[in-house]
């Protein structure tokens, strides 16, 4: 993934483009080697199809007709993800996935981050929510002041007695 393909924050969509258009966007690049390919009426069809089922997989597929700017921001949220995964990465690098996002968005977003998961995509998160952190993660890695502090499983993290005294201070 190049620069151009980069998002940081909430510019990582544009407010008035439709749901389908930002996945078109970012599938460019895919749908040029496909193109070369298969010819130009099997790769629209193809493109259509997986923004579709990209839209579908993030709960988007009734929206996608709606810009961008009128979809809750739990949705944006969720249609960033449908972009991030339009290039059919092997790593997926998220940063602070559930930043904003309320009880039953968090969820539905751990079910997506499951998914891909047992699908076998390598997920790295960067997340300040820690009941995020430790229901989805095989690994945890803890920083404190951009210093390595510890790693483990979740369960040796939330026992491990110098990430309690920098996270709770005791």
């Amino acid at each position: 993934m190049g620069l151009r393909d980069r998002c940081f924050g909430r510019d990582c969509i544009w407010v008035v483009r439709r749901d389908i258009e930002n996945l078109i966007r970012f599938s460019q690049r895919l749908g040029e080697t496909t193109k070369r390919i298969v010819g130009n009426r099997v790769l629209r069809k193809n493109v259509n199809v997986a923004r579709i089922e990209l839209l579908g997989f993030v709960g988007l597929e009734r929206r996608a007709s709606k810009q961008a700017a009128s979809l809750a921001y739990g949705e944006q949220r969720m249609l960033e993800l449908a972009r991030a995964l339009a290039t059919s990465p092997r790593l997926l690098m998220l940063d602070e996935p559930a930043a904003g996002l309320n009880a039953a968005e968090v969820e539905r977003l751990l079910e997506r981050i499951r998914l891909l998961h047992d699908r076998g995509m390598t997920i790295i998160i960067v997340e300040h929510n820690m009941d995020l952190v430790m229901k989805i993660s095989d690994r945890v890695l803890v920083m404190d002041y951009g210093q390595h502090l510890f790693e483990g499983t979740p369960a040796e993290v939330q026992a491990n007695p110098t990430v309690i005294a920098a996270y709770l201070g005791a």
